[in-house]
């Protein structure tokens, strides 16, 4: 049996994956672009999940230490 809260979130899921399919096929279908940038880019996390507190400064500092700029 399912828990309780399963049931709850299972419209969010629902809405959640319709809108992650929508964004795929924009950017399938050219709807949305894909652009280079000049210079490397670290990804910490994403905003639904975190990483862009602690954790991204932390990733920020111990790439100062090596050099980076």
């Amino acid at each position: 049996m399912n828990p309780p809260g399963s049931l709850i979130m299972m419209p969010l899921r629902v809405v959640y994956g319709a809108v992650t399919r929508a964004r795929l096929a924009a950017y399938r279908t050219g709807l949305f672009s894909v652009s280079a940038l000049p210079a490397p880019v670290i990804s910490v996390g994403n905003l639904s999940v975190g990483g862009t507190g602690k954790t991204g400064r932390r990733v920020a500092e111990r790439l100062r230490e090596r050099g980076a700029p």
